[in-house]
């Protein structure tokens, strides 16, 4: 009975189905479960013994290997029990074709897998302390810029791998995307022109984090710095998101570099006031600035910058060189403008227009 064939003791395996009998189907679904068993064997050594090892290590890179390459490899055996299982089956020239290509795209994806993961390993171990070396916190922002960078080259790689897989010529292709690209670049004009400004940040540094800086009409700390826009929170704690390639357009202040901030106050006095008036009015606002705290004594001016139309326009500029309180210094400052004009009896003017009528 033992040496009976399996098709006579059992006539329903030698029943065909689409060119393939029972018993060819039976054997090809043993060789996928038997590949399913490996890979769980393979992720049993993985987390009982590999990590293991790489945890009994004083360097943390073999961990990182391993965390890298695990699940790769595990689908890498599952890939090969698929392709395996195909040798029983007498498959036609029609549907042999998808299945190599079902298996190369699956090939392709998990060596993009795996180089993902390497690039995520040489990033933490070679990229990471070089930043942390650097008293920069910009290079700090510049890692996941490069890592996501490295990424999408995989991408697109192993994208062009899976179209040639199928048959298709790559550079016919390309040279679509190209007429195609055109359209989406005009499309994407500003994500370019950001990624570009970004660029320009990382490369000029014109500022880095937690810089207190001003662009354009936004003042405040330098937050963060991404691939589309840089974050600023100003002084009255609101966050401000500048699209980058404005940034890299835009003059910019950078007040911590300096160690200081310019700071105005522009006052508009009567026509009507004395010289004397006048000139005591300047060293009175010389007087206040210069005894101000966190001013530079040294860095304090009064202008009589312009005749408007119908006043007269004192300019007081000074250095605020505690940045942090920039608004504190200049409250303290105007108030005490404020009282001592009142005190000296100055007046302010206001807008207005003298109308001379003739009879």
């Amino acid at each position: 009975m033992a040496d009976i064939p399996l098709t006579i003791q059992y006539p329903i395996l030698s029943e065909a189905y689409f060119g393939n009998t029972v018993l060819q189907y039976f054997y090809a679904l043993l060789i996928v479960l038997a590949a399913l068993m490996a890979a769980k064997i393979v992720y049993f050594i993985f987390k009982k013994y590999v990590r293991a090892m790489a945890h009994k290590t004083e360097t943390d890179l073999d961990d990182l290997l391993v965390k890298a390459l695990e699940k790769p490899f595990i689908f890498l055996v599952l890939i090969i029990g698929l392709k395996l299982s195909a040798i029983p089956l007498s498959l036609a020239s029609g549907a042999a074709s998808p299945l190599n290509n079902l298996i190369g795209v699956l090939l392709t994806l998990d060596i993009a897998w795996l180089a993902v993961g390497g690039i995520d390993v040489a990033v933490e171990k070679i990229l990471v302390p070089m930043t942390r070396k650097s008293r920069s916190k910009l290079d700090d922002q510049l890692v996941p810029f490069f890592r996501d960078g490295l990424k999408a080259v995989v991408f697109i790689i192993a994208l062009l791998t899976i179209v040639a897989n199928f048959g298709y010529d790559i550079t016919a292709v390309l040279g679509g995307l190209g007429i195609a690209g055109i359209a989406v670049a005009l499309a994407a004009q500003d994500s370019i022109g950001n990624i570009i400004g970004s660029a320009a940040i990382f490369t000029d540094r014109p500022f880095e984090i937690e810089h207190e800086v001003r662009i354009g009409d936004v003042s405040g700390n330098v937050e963060e710095v991404g691939m589309r826009s840089t974050r600023i929170r100003t002084l009255d704690n609101t966050l401000v998101t500048i699209p980058n390639s404005v940034v890299a357009k835009s003059a910019i202040e950078n007040y911590t570099t300096t160690g200081r901030r310019k700071a105005y106050a522009k006052l508009s006095l009567e026509y009507s006031i004395s010289n004397k008036k006048l000139k005591e009015a300047r060293e009175m606002l010389l007087e206040i600035a210069r005894g101000a705290r966190g001013v530079d004594a040294e860095a304090c001016t009064v202008r009589l910058s312009t005749f408007a139309e119908s006043s007269l326009a004192l300019t007081l500029a000074y250095d605020v060189v505690e940045t942090s309180r920039f608004l504190d210094v200049q409250d303290d400052v105007n108030m005490q403008i404020k009282e001592r004009f009142e005190k000296a009896g100055i007046e302010f003017a206001y807008p207005s227009r003298t109308l001379y009528v003739k009879d």
